[in-house]
């Protein structure tokens, strides 16, 4: 009976809910990833031609003067890898005893279990499209003292439940001081910034977190384009090539029509790029929504995504943009981007561990069966120069 139960929570898995899954994944996660390209994932690399300036073979003359000479458009090739998105789904061996029928506890455990891996995936991979790869949560200045509470830079990134990996940082040496293995987030205070875990923790300088086993191993999200602290980008040296570098406006603490206007037509003229989504952090969108009240901004339209996320649309200049907030962005700033030049490549979620009919596997040494399910995937630009990064968004 047990075994039996056991199949019909794969069939019940593979299915019903894998299906389901595969398709809001790439969806619901943000309006940035549901407007982007999805394109199916082929290869071990991924690699995109950038298109560098105007094509040279132009030039003006007389009816007898020589032809311009011969300038072919100029490319630059990206490359990344594919990185792996894990989630497991666990079941207890006393839950599949207990489940005699498919109404018993098997279903309804699996139901919970196969939700909350979801949305954990979902909400990680959110994250990761606004991060640089590198997978750090958050940063803390000082050493951790055998001390399960500390402070960190930015509280956004993290939740309860997380196992995370803590790292010190002595000069250019990094370590990971959890080698045991990762430890639990228990509770988050977002008033003071600190986060506590489900060990004490001692390091002998400041360091950073990660999701558990991901460092160097997340998705290379916009923080890699508008960060200027990472000096690399799909493999080309940002130092030196300013073309890959996004244009940059500055609010002065007033993000009005004016400044979108002329964050599009930066874009616009400087790069080639046309901005159709603008993304804020939570207190620049806050503020935008005042500004919109106070000057009567026409909305042309809500803008309503299938993920379930709102926004508006107005006119900026002679174009239409969609506004909406992305709670991942930094404080204080606006991400502009032209959805159009970014591609999310990806294969279908599928299990690493299928073994004929029951992809479920026993833990060694657990009364416990879990299936691990695995995405891989990535995003690329094929302009990160026509970008537009806002600033000083809020006064």
């Amino acid at each position: 009976m047990a075994m039996q139960a056991l199949a019909y929570a794969s069939e019940v898995l593979k299915n019903y809910y894998l299906p389901v899954w595969n398709r809001l994944i790439n969806i619901e996660p943000s309006p940035f990833l549901e407007k982007v390209k999805k394109v199916p994932l082929k290869a071990f690399n991924i690699v995109a031609s950038a298109e560098l300036g105007a094509n040279g073979g132009v030039g003006f003359g007389s009816e007898l003067s020589a032809v311009p000479t011969p300038g072919g458009q100029r490319y630059e090739s990206f490359t990344i890898n594919p990185v792996a998105l894990y989630a497991n789904v666990e079941i207890t061996d006393m839950a599949i005893k207990l489940g005699k029928t498919p109404d018993g506890a098997t279903v309804t455990l699996l139901d919970r279990e196969i939700r909350g891996a979801y949305d954990a995936a979902k909400w990680n991979l959110a994250r990761s499209l606004f991060g640089d790869g590198t997978g750090i949560l958050g940063t803390f200045s000082s050493p951790i003292n055998n001390t399960a509470t500390f402070a960190i830079d930015t509280i956004e990134n993290v939740m309860v439940g997380l196992y995370i990996d803590i790292y010190n940082v002595d000069g250019g040496t990094v370590t990971r001081v959890t080698t045991g293995g990762p430890v639990r987030i228990v509770n988050v205070d977002r008033g003071n910034k600190t986060i506590t875990v489900d060990s004490a923790v001692k390091t002998t300088h400041g360091g950073f977190i990660t999701l558990q086993g991901s460092y160097n191993y997340e998705v290379t999200g916009l923080k890699a384009i508008f960060d200027s602290n990472v000096p690399s980008l799909y493999g080309v040296t940002k130092s030196g090539n300013s073309w890959i570098l996004p244009e940059v406006v500055n609010a002065d603490g007033e993000l009005t029509d004016i400044v979108l206007y002329q964050a599009v037509e930066q874009a616009r003229r400087i790069k080639g790029t046309n901005i159709d989504l603008v993304m804020m952090s939570d207190d620049a969108f806050l503020a935008y929504q005042n500004y919109m009240r106070e000057s009567n901004v026409t909305i042309v339209e809500n803008a309503m995504y299938e993920g379930g996320a709102a926004g508006y649309k107005v006119v900026v200049g002679n174009k239409k943009v969609e506004i909406v907030n992305e709670p991942f962005i930094p404080a204080g700033k606006a991400w502009c981007v032209d959805t159009s030049k970014f591609e999310f490549h990806t294969t279908d979620i599928t299990f690493a561990d299928e073994q004929d009919a029951n992809v479920f596997v026993r833990m060694e040494n657990y009364p416990r069966y879990r299936a691990l399910l695995v995405q891989y995937c990535n995003l690329i630009c094929t302009n990160p120069g026509g970008c537009v990064e806002i600033q000083n968004c809020v006064a």
